[in-house]
């Protein structure tokens, strides 16, 4: 008599997840420390998902603000506190050129989540750095977010893409909303 064993499959579809955060001024005290702790739980989640099922999830992290809407001025400099915070070092800056060390640091920003079944540390350092100053530039960290992608690529992959934004409020210059220079670039 012939025995039927029915198994069941599940293939988890491994993901790409740059976490873009708000770096801006109006983050210190109570917001930086829940933003901190937001992006602990979903990193957390991400780690257990990906060390339950076997899936290698990937994640990068950017901190966005602006030190001045046009030009590097005094001790603000215009890309102040905007990015690329998984570096596995000190935090590459964000700059309105391109270069080798920012397109090389977009290619690595995307970590494995699970090292040798456990939370990378890059990952945790990452959140720990997050620090707040500056003016709101949205638009520079969904940039990088684009470049981390464009430098990534998925072609022949079945890879899924995500981008976490968390901010507190309307891209600002400073002190009001600003359309030309930080909404519409």
């Amino acid at each position: 008599d012939a025995e039927t064993i029915i198994t069941e499959t599940t293939e988890k579809t491994p993901l790409d997840i740059v976490i873009v955060v708000d770096q801006s001024g109006s983050m210190a005290g109570n917001k930086l420390a829940e933003l901190k702790k937001a992006a602990t739980t979903i990193t957390d989640l991400v780690y257990e998902e990906a060390k339950m099922h076997n899936v290698d999830h990937r994640i990068a992290m950017v901190g966005f603000a602006m030190g001045s809407t046009t030009q590097d001025s005094g001790s603000y400099p215009k890309f102040m506190n905007s990015e690329i915070l998984t570096t596995g070092g000190a935090p590459i800056q964000y700059s309105d050129k391109a270069s080798a060390t920012l397109n090389n640091a977009y290619k690595n920003a995307l970590v494995s989540v699970n090292v040798n079944g456990n939370k990378n540390s890059v990952i945790t350092t990452a959140i720990d750095s997050i620090a707040a100053s500056g003016a709101t530039a949205a638009n520079i960290g969904l940039t990088m977010a684009a470049n981390i992608f464009a430098q990534n690529s998925i072609e022949g992959t079945n890879r899924t893409r995500v981008v976490i934004f968390m901010t507190d409020g309307e891209p600002t210059s400073w002190a009001s909303y600003d359309e030309k220079n930080v909404a519409n670039p």
